[in-house]
């Protein structure tokens, strides 16, 4: 099957849960976020124990482990994210000290995304990985950047107070970075921006910049609130992924896209990147469900089926999704597991989810991010 089943996983038994630890596709390996958290039964708790070194060392163990399920090592890690609460940022020295001691000298790009929370208590870090040999889809053809803040040479931030000013110097690293990789900036099929609450009012102003410097196909995007982001004055900071193969846009003909500086899905190859989706009708522009955040990811699931159809793929073909979860809805979120069981089945995606300062929207609960690769799940079909 196309689920990574490790047979030796002594921290938890995650066939309770509806999400896989990982999922195969493209040839690569794409994880769930992993804390520390192991099941004690004496208390019959699940427990996170230790300071950032000891949570981050346990968390490579689970992902070493998720890894040797799927026939790869650590040497084949290619994209490391990694999710720090306000008091993990604090401690972001040890975090990349463990990291790379586990990694010795595989240099993968970090990304580091600031969150509002962790869902286990105590969690100082959560940490994603995506790994695959060179010969892979993912290997091959897509360019992950850091994560980009907006900063000068000498480190400090650009544009102070300015996040028009601060997105516009984000792009100039960008194209700097993809045009020494022999790219550019009109084969960007991802953003996923955090900013902060300062930024919020100003922050609609930002989509002309993507207008201006980024096309003729506009990537898929998100963007979430968080309450601070790494570099301390940065009002807003990017995670770009970019593609060998030409960026195709995907038009499930849902008009509220037409003016936009994203697009509802990008297809590079077999490869599908869709844009963040929340509760909102894309041809009538109302909310729907709102409050209830088991109904927003029903219908969000709804709209991801519908865009796969148009990419010329299936829902089963999801990969991943990160969930970003308004605080309002947390108490709420396990309501979800049963909607995700109820779309994908036997095979769910590898699946992360964290708590944000806020969505955009203020009767959103939930926000997906999601990625496929067309024939992933023909592949579980034909190994079923």
């Amino acid at each position: 099957m196309q689920a990574i089943k490790p047979a030796h996983y002594p921290w938890l038994d995650y066939r309770r849960y509806a999400f896989s630890l990982g999922r195969m596709g493209g040839g690569a390996a794409w994880l769930s976020g992993a804390t520390a958290s192991t099941w004690d039964p004496e208390t019959r708790h699940i427990e996170i124990r230790g300071g950032m070194a000891q949570q981050a060392a346990t968390a490579w163990d689970k992902i070493e482990a998720v890894l040797e399920a799927a026939g790869l090592t650590l040497a084949d890690v290619t994209r490391v994210t990694e999710y720090l609460p306000p008091n993990g940022v604090k401690r972001y020295a040890e975090l990349a000290e463990t990291r790379d001691a586990r990694l010795g000298g595989v240099r993968p790009t970090v990304n580091t995304a600031p969150v509002a929370a962790l869902f286990r208590s105590g969690a100082l870090v959560e940490i994603e990985v995506l790994a695959g040999p060179r010969s892979s889809v993912v290997g091959d053809g897509v360019i992950h950047l850091p994560t980009l803040s907006p900063t000068l040479p000498n480190g400090d931030i650009a544009y102070p107070g300015d996040v028009v000013g601060q997105t516009a110097r984000i792009f100039d690293r960008a194209e700097e970075i993809l045009t020494d990789l022999g790219s550019d900036l009109s084969h960007i099929a991802m953003t996923v921006d955090f900013l902060s609450p300062a930024a919020r009012n100003n922050y609609k102003s930002s989509g002309q910049v993507r207008l201006d410097r980024l096309g003729p196909v506009y990537p898929g995007a998100a963007g979430i609130v968080q309450p601070q982001l790494m570099h301390p004055e940065a009002l807003v900071q990017y995670d770009i992924t970019a593609t060998r193969d030409e960026p195709e846009r995907i038009d499930p003909g849902w008009r509220r896209y037409d003016a936009l500086s994203y697009s509802a899905a990008v297809k590079a190859g077999p490869l599908v990147f869709l844009s963040g989706m929340g509760a909102l009708d894309p041809e009538k522009l109302e909310f729907r469900h709102a409050d209830e955040i088991a109904a927003q990811a029903d219908y969000i699931f709804e709209l991801t089926e519908k865009a796969m159809h148009s990419a010329g793929g299936a829902l089963r073909d999801i990969v991943k999704q990160v969930e970003f979860v308004a605080p309002h809805a947390v108490d709420q979120y396990r309501s979800v597991a049963e909607v995700r069981r109820k779309w994908f089945g036997d095979v769910p995606p590898a699946a992360t989810g964290v708590t944000c300062g806020a969505l955009l929207r203020g009767a959103m609960r939930i926000e997906i991010v999601q990625v496929a690769v067309i024939g992933a799940g023909a592949a579980e079909d034909e190994t079923a």
